[in-house]
């Protein structure tokens, strides 16, 4: 008897468009977009891409003020700016909100950094290049210690 190839179920495909299509759309909503870092009262917001300035702000802030909560969008960015950021957040214990999405190096080190996270209904987390991720974090550590 021959055997007959499976065919995605039509709820994955479906799901997958709709991935994409939500993918395309935070995409170009970030296409060189520069990233905006906000304060309220003890939170700080940050939408936008992960850069050196990006970082350097939330650092500058967190040296000035207590910060109990980072409410966050972004697509990703730079990988050493994302870990300073999240070393901040491990070190002061600063909780991280997800609003919209985080993904790739927010995900990776923003987001796992904080020993509280919240995502926000109809928001994602999105994680990529994981084990890329640990050799990184790693490679930090060494050249940090």
């Amino acid at each position: 008897m021959a055997r007959r190839s499976t065919l995605l179920a039509p709820s994955i495909v479906g799901f997958a468009v709709v991935f994409f299509v939500f993918l395309i759309s935070y995409g170009e909503a970030f296409d060189g977009m520069q990233s905006h870092v906000s304060i309220a009262d003890d939170s700080v917001r940050i939408v936008g891409p992960i850069t050196a300035e990006t970082a350097q702000r939330f650092a500058q802030i967190a040296s000035q003020r207590a910060i109990r909560q980072l409410d966050i969008t972004s697509i990703g960015g730079e990988n050493p700016s994302a870990i300073r950021i999240g070393k901040i957040i491990l070190d002061r214990h600063i909780t991280v909100v997800v609003s919209g999405i985080c993904m790739s190096a927010c995900a990776s080190y923003i987001f796992l950094s904080a020993e509280r996270r919240l995502v926000r209904p109809n928001s994602l987390v999105i994680f990529h290049h994981t084990a890329n991720s640990l050799i990184e974090l790693a490679r930090v550590h060494q050249e940090t210690t």
